[in-house]
Parts: C-alpha cells; sequence; structure tokens
C-alpha cells in the first residue's frame, strides 16, 4: 500500500559528504569527526587526524532504535555506541525492521513514534 508514496518520495536527498563521512567512521572503527585530509584537518582541527568525537560528554537522554534487518546498524555497533554514552535511556532492536522502516513501516507509529513521544513527556 507504501509503494505509490514511496516511489514518489525516492530517491530522497543525502550528500556526499555524509555518505563519506559514514565510510570513514566505518573503517576507522571509531567514530571520528570527518576527516578531509592531513592539510585541512592541520587547519580545522590543528592536527592531522581527525579527532574523535568524546560521547562520555552527551548528558542528554539518547534513545536508539534499529532494525533487527538493518544492514547498516549491527547490533554489536548500536551496543557499542551505548556503551559509549552514560544516558542511554532506551536501546530498542524491532523485529522485523530495516534502515528505512522508520520512515515507511506501517507499524512505526505503534513500534517507535508512541514511544519517542511518551519520552518527550517524560525528559
Amino acid at each position: 500500500s507504501m509503494i505509490p508514496v514511496i516511489l514518489s518520495n525516492t530517491p530522497a536527498g543525502s550528500s556526499y559528504k555524509h555518505w563519506r563521512h559514514v565510510l570513514q567512521v566505518y573503517l576507522s572503527g571509531k567514530v571520528p569527526k570527518y576527516n578531509y585530509g592531513e592539510k585541512e584537518n592541520l587547519r580545522k582541527y590543528g592536527q592531522k587526524n581527525p579527532p574523535e568525537y568524546n560521547l562520555t560528554k552527551i548528558t542528554a537522554p539518547v534513545a536508539l532504535y534499529y532494525g533487527v534487518n538493518d544492514l547498516l546498524c549491527a547490533q554489536e555497533d548500536v551496543d557499542k555506541t551505548a556503551s559509549m554514552m552514560q544516558n542511554v535511556v532506551v536501546n530498542k532492536r524491532i523485529l522485523g525492521f530495516n534502515h528505512v522502516d522508520i520512515l515507511w513501516g506501517i507499524d512505526v507509529v505503534d513500534l517507535v513514534f508512541n514511544d519517542i513521544l511518551k519520552l518527550m513527556e517524560q525528559y
């Protein structure tokens, strides 16, 4: 039932820089800032390689939702990221969900959005 809506909105915009940064994070196994190359990194960061984001400094409540079938968010990566933060209030793995079901999933309201609305009321 969603195919006409999905096809009328896909592909949606995303930047080259975003996907390049995703690849940099994946290849490094860490959470570095964007790597501009040695010369520009020296100018922007004062060092040859980009510094890592310090996720321990995040103090706001964090809710993580990802799908069992999400090829871009492996459980071990989500858990590793969650362990770096001090205030993860939700770490929910959703059965049957893939990466785009947060946008197009028929049951996303019941499985994710209602939880998020309750969290927003709480915090």
